[in-house]
């Protein structure tokens, strides 16, 4: 139970400060933000560095024009990052509760402040990657 207690309150705090703090920041990201499904659309993509997590971040920015859907997807993501990086970091021996919070936090900063949650989805992505090498 002591192992959910620090993901809750990341969850919560990402969510409640996103939601009340910067409703218009998300409604804005997904203004400038576009999903297409067409092949135009999936060849643009797959010629931008990283396409999967391009495809991926301009899937999910679509819901941003609801501040709660944004919101939500912002808290996950950043909690997916925190407890990957905790699965990480604990096979290493490392203190993993501080680093993993440290390195949700910087991500959650760079999430704040960019303009789609590429970086987020490409860093959840790596680290999924890393978390399954680990095992």
């Amino acid at each position: 139970m002591k192992k959910l207690v620090v993901p809750v309150i990341l969850f919560a705090a990402v969510f409640l400060v996103s939601l009340l703090c910067q409703p218009y920041t998300l409604i804005c990201q997904e203004y400038e933000g576009l999903f297409l499904a067409t092949p135009d659309g999936w060849a643009r993509a797959f010629s931008q560095p990283f396409p999967l997590s391009g495809i991926v971040s301009d899937f999910l920015i679509q819901f941003y024009r609801d501040p709660t859907y944004g919101a939500l997807i912002c808290a996950v993501l950043i909690t997916l990052a925190f407890l990957l990086c905790r699965g990480i970091l604990r096979r290493t021996g490392l203190p993993a509760e501080a680093l993993s919070a440290l390195c949700a936090g910087a991500l959650w900063y760079f999430l704040a402040r960019a303009s789609s949650p590429k970086i987020a989805v490409a860093a959840v992505l790596v680290l999924l990657a890393a978390f399954l090498f680990s095992l």
